[in-house]
C-alpha cells in the first residue's frame, strides 16, 4: 500500500472476511486505486477463489485499465462457476412445484433453461405447470342493461321454486328407526335450562374435576348448572365436614331442584316433546341421506 496509515490497507492486512474484503475493495475502485485493487483482489483470491463477487471486481477492474485479455479470462472462470450453479434453479422450480407456486417455479425453471435450453426434464416441467400457471378466473358474462328487468324476474321466480320445493319424501324405515330412538330416550319431566359455559370453563372443565370450592359451585349456579353446583358443594363438604355456610348453601340448592321436581308435564307438553325429537332425529337422517346421495 502506498499509504501506511490507510485504514483499508490496514483492514485488508489482517485478513478480513470474503464479505468485508469485497467491501472495502469496491470502495477502494470508486475511488481510482485500480492497481491496488488488482493487486489485493488476486491475493484475497488466494484464500476465496471461488468468490464470484470478488473475480467479478477484478474483471471490471482490468478491463478499465485496459488489460482485456486478463477481463476475459475471470470472465471466462466466472461464467464457468455459474453454470455449475445453475441447475439450483431447477432444484428450486421443483420446490415450488410441490408447493403449488407454479408462477415461480415458472420463472426459475426459465431461468435454469436459458443456459440449458434442451434439458427436456425442464421443459416437460415447464410444460406441465404452465397451464396452471396462467389458468384465467372465471368472469361474469357479461349482461345487456336492457335484459336487466328480466332476468331479475327469472332469478326471484328461482328463488320461489327453491323455496317452495318440498324436501323429499322420508323412506317409511327411516321414520320407524327414528320413532325407535325416540322410545329409547325418556321424555324429561322438566326442561333444564340452557348451560352457558364461559370460555374459561370450556378450556378448563376438565380441570375442575378435581377443585372443588364455593366459588366454583356459585359459578355454576349462576351458569343454571345447579346439579354441577349441587356436586361441588357435596365435594367441598366432603373434604370440609365443619363448613356450616356450604352445608346450608347446599340445602337451599337442593330445596329448589325439589321444587322444580314437583312441576307436572302435561300430556300435550309431552306430546311437544316427542314431536320435537322426532323432527330432530328425522333432520339428523334427512342429512345422513343426502350426504351419502352426493357421495
Amino acid at each position: 500500500m502506498e499509504n501506511s496509515n490507510d485504514i483499508f490497507g490496514r483492514i485488508l492486512g489482517n485478513g478480513p472476511s470474503q464479505n468485508t474484503a469485497f467491501l472495502v475493495l469496491r470502495k477502494m475502485k470508486d475511488e481510482g486505486r485500480s492497481s491496488e485493487v488488482i493487486t489485493e483482489c488476486l491475493k484475497a483470491l488466494d484464500f476465496y477463489p471461488n468468490d464470484i463477487r470478488l473475480r467479478t471486481l477484478l474483471a471490471e477492474t482490468y478491463l478499465e485499465m485496459g488489460f482485456i485479455g486478463q477481463a476475459e479470462r475471470e470472465l471466462d472462470r466466472i461464467t464457468s462457476d455459474i453454470k455449475n450453479l445453475i441447475s439450483a434453479y431447477k432444484l428450486q422450480a421443483d420446490i415450488y412445484t410441490r408447493q403449488k407456486r407454479y408462477e415461480e417455479a415458472s420463472e426459475a425453471l426459465k431461468r435454469y433453461l436459458a443456459h440449458n435450453p434442451d434439458d427436456q426434464e425442464a421443459l416437460d416441467l415447464l410444460a406441465r405447470i404452465k397451464p396452471v400457471e396462467e389458468k384465467p378466473f372465471m368472469e361474469a358474462p357479461e349482461v345487456p342493461e336492457e335484459a336487466g328487468p328480466a332476468l331479475e324476474e327469472e332469478f326471484e321466480e328461482e328463488v320461489k321454486e327453491e323455496i317452495i320445493t318440498e324436501p323429499p319424501e322420508v323412506p317409511e324405515e327411516v321414520v320407524l328407526a327414528a320413532e325407535e330412538e325416540i322410545e329409547e330416550e325418556p321424555v324429561p319431566i322438566a326442561p333444564e335450562p340452557p348451560e352457558e359455559i364461559t370460555p374459561v370453563a370450556e378450556e378448563e372443565g376438565e380441570a375442575f374435576t378435581d377443585l372443588a370450592t364455593p366459588t366454583l359451585a356459585e359459578i355454576y349456579y349462576n351458569q343454571g348448572q345447579i346439579h354441577e353446583a349441587i356436586s361441588t358443594y357435596e365435594r367441598v363438604i366432603l373434604d370440609n365436614p365443619e363448613d356450616r355456610v356450604s352445608i346450608e348453601r347446599l340445602e337451599e340448592l337442593k330445596a329448589q331442584i325439589a321444587e322444580k321436581s314437583e312441576i307436572k308435564v302435561t300430556p300435550e307438553d309431552a306430546l311437544r316433546a316427542r314431536t320435537e325429537k322426532m323432527i330432530t332425529v328425522l333432520e339428523g337422517w334427512l342429512e345422513r341421506i343426502q350426504g351419502s346421495g352426493h357421495a
